[in-house]
């Protein structure tokens, strides 16, 4: 059976990528129908966690998910509390900036035994928090310092760094609720020094911001907040084709 991790590789060596981010503490009221719009926009994954450390039962949140879905459920987790045996894989997130080896290497250690006992599919991917003109949630739970948007050479750094160590996946990250999104053109430098996917989230409010950064050499674009106000599937369906094609 071929894996998540495969699929999306040949989705990256021909298009580009389409994620949406469910957090487990914002999700629609009726989520059938949300899932249902999203059916028709042929997204290529959802990824399922949010940034804070509070608990919630992440397997009846997918089994929920996937009666609705036969699109891929990717956890994006915040801790070890959020894995399931129900999703179809893991970002096995490392934050690299982090100067708490917790958020290196201590979660990921933490939940290894039970992701291997459930046999859950890991996607190791290199996690970067780049400024985005506000405080992220996810720098409010880890208290890490973004790495400066203007400071292109310590970001081409981390993610050069990022594929020597062995990651998959790479993902730049502005934040849930960004005010702005990863610059193009640090996008751009980025693709020129990895050959690994790049993904890219937060503050991607439009179809065209969207696209933009997939011709900047983005693998797979993120979003999540706007969808928490507008459950159009025309929406969906534009941000679809705008990173699709």
């Amino acid at each position: 059976m071929i894996t998540v991790y495969k699929k999306l590789v040949n989705i990256a060596k021909n298009r580009g990528g389409y994620f949406i981010l469910l957090d487990p503490e914002k999700l629609p009221t009726d989520l059938p129908s949300f899932l249902s719009k999203v059916n028709d926009a042929y997204i290529d994954a959802f990824l399922i966690g949010g940034s804070t450390l509070k608990q919630f039962d992440i397997d009846l949140i997918i089994r929920n998910i996937k009666k609705e879905t036969t699109i891929p459920v990717i956890i994006f987790p915040a801790g070890v509390h959020q894995v399931s045996q129900y999703a179809d894989a893991i970002l096995y997130l490392s934050f690299l900036q982090s100067h708490d080896p917790y958020y290196i290497i201590g979660a990921q250690a933490e939940a290894a035994s039970y992701v291997r006992k459930i046999q859950l599919e890991t996607i190791s991917t290199a996690y970067i928090l780049i400024e985005a003109g506000n405080i992220s949630s996810a720098e409010r739970v880890t208290k890490v310092k973004p790495l400066s948007r203007k400071d292109n050479v310590q970001i081409i750094n981390y993610a050069i760094a990022s594929e020597i160590l062995g990651f998959q996946f790479l993902y730049l990250e502005a934040g849930s609720g960004a005010n702005e999104s990863i610059p193009d053109k640090i996008i751009s430098e980025v693709r020129k020094e990895i050959s690994i996917p790049i993904i890219v989230g937060g503050g991607i409010k439009t179809p065209q911001d969207a696209r933009k950064k997939i011709e900047a050499g983005a693998n797979f674009i993120v979003t999540g907040n706007i969808y928490e106000t507008n459950h159009s599937s025309t929406l969906f369906k534009e941000f679809a084709n705008a990173i699709h094609n």
